[in-house]
């Protein structure tokens, strides 16, 4: 088992230093959402913004009372 708070970025001959520190900025905005986790995910994977999306499930949705 691995912490999730300690975790390495690998590199790859494709990837910069700037593909990893945006990395690492997406990662920190997941982390610190106040909004529903779930929505932040479809929207980092392309999918449509709907707003007002809530999935009552995540911790931030349950959290919020939703």
């Amino acid at each position: 088992w691995h912490s999730p708070f300690h975790y390495q970025i690998l590199s790859s001959s494709s990837s910069s230093a700037l593909d990893n520190n945006q990395a690492i900025r997406k990662m920190e905005r997941y982390l610190m959402t106040c909004s529903c986790r779930w929505k932040f995910l479809l929207e980092a994977f392309g999918f449509k913004q709907v707003e007002n999306y809530q999935c009552l499930h995540c911790d931030r949705c349950q959290f919020m009372g939703r």
